[in-house]
């Protein structure tokens, strides 16, 4: 059995005991509990299981261009090139996780990725870094989220998207694409990143000399400061284990947020159509070139609320 379709009914179970745990207890209420419960256990084993068959994700970097083919490319081209892609994972790995962004990634953000560069053969103009994949107590994996989400990112076809989805990996992960776009540039370079993840789909970005031109131009362009946390009330239009939810407000404004795998613990007892209260982190974005502005909402907490 594929890992989507495991989580797919690790999903449909925890709705399911969040629903009866508003039902009036009984005992055969509790009976009808404990068994969920424990299917929910089994299911969450067969998903680590499936992991540890497939416990590292592996994603190529390719160089092309003339330099590349004549195998020209200098030595401190590959380091910086390791170096950024690095960054960039790790960071957006700690914006994944905690919704926040570190002075430097948290010891255990590095220890869960486990990311190294893997591979480099004379004369190639391929890298490979392996990044490890073993998910949590709730079946996600920072790892293959980290990547999913950073490919989900590089595939926004316009300044608008990337404004409003900015902030599933933070402006730090950001700047360092930008560093390694700006880099692969300077040397009169291309680039490919292709990764397979544990369902053998295929994830590839193709980064021709004016893709690379348009996103360090897109990056540059951005400009972002916190602003205070607000408390806000509302109604669960969406919500999604992969860090999405969505919120009508009091006086009918919606709301899009992001929200970290560590809050996972507490969004795990929420389903659509609850009324609840939040903590939001907030970040105001903006396009210097052509005024667009958008307000960036993070899930900082939740409860259910009986007003």
């Amino acid at each position: 059995m594929s890992v989507e379709s495991v989580r797919q009914r690790i999903d449909q179970g925890k709705q399911e005991i969040a629903q009866r745990q508003r039902t009036n207890s009984d005992l055969a209420a509790e009976l009808t509990m404990a068994s969920l419960n424990a299917h929910l256990r089994d299911l969450h084993q067969e998903l680590r299981e499936t992991y540890e068959i497939h416990a590292q994700e592996v994603v190529e970097v390719r160089l092309r261009g003339k330099r590349a083919a004549d195998a020209r490319v200098p030595v401190r081209l590959f380091t910086r090139l390791s170096d950024h892609f690095m960054r960039a994972i790790l960071t957006a790995a700690t914006r994944i996780k905690t919704g926040r962004d570190f002075r430097r990634v948290p010891k255990d953000v590095e220890q869960t990725l486990n990311l190294s560069f893997a591979e480099m053969k004379p004369g190639s103009t391929r890298l490979f870094f392996t990044i490890d994949s073993y998910p949590d107590l709730f079946g996600e994996s920072l790892g293959e989220n980290t990547l999913s989400t950073t490919f989900s990112i590089l595939a926004k076809q316009s300044l608008e998207e990337l404004i409003d989805d900015i902030d599933a990996i933070g402006m730090k992960s950001l700047k360092n694409i930008h560093d390694m776009f700006a880099d692969v540039l300077q040397e009169k370079l291309e680039m490919d990143i292709r990764w397979s993840d544990i369902n053998a789909r295929e994830y590839q970005w193709q980064g021709k000399k004016k893709d690379l031109e348009q996103w360090t131009k897109r990056i540059e362009r951005i400009r972002s400061q916190d602003l205070p946390a607000v408390t806000l009330r509302g109604i669960v239009s969406l919500i999604s284990l992969s860090g999405r939810l969505e919120l009508y407000l009091d006086d009918g404004t919606k709301i899009r947020s992001v929200f970290p795998m560590n809050l996972l613990e507490s969004v795990r007892h929420v389903t659509i159509n609850d009324k609840v209260s939040g903590v939001f982190a907030r970040r105001q974005v903006v396009d210097l070139s052509k005024g667009i502005e958008r307000i960036n909402f993070v899930l900082q907490s939740i409860a259910l609320s009986n007003d």
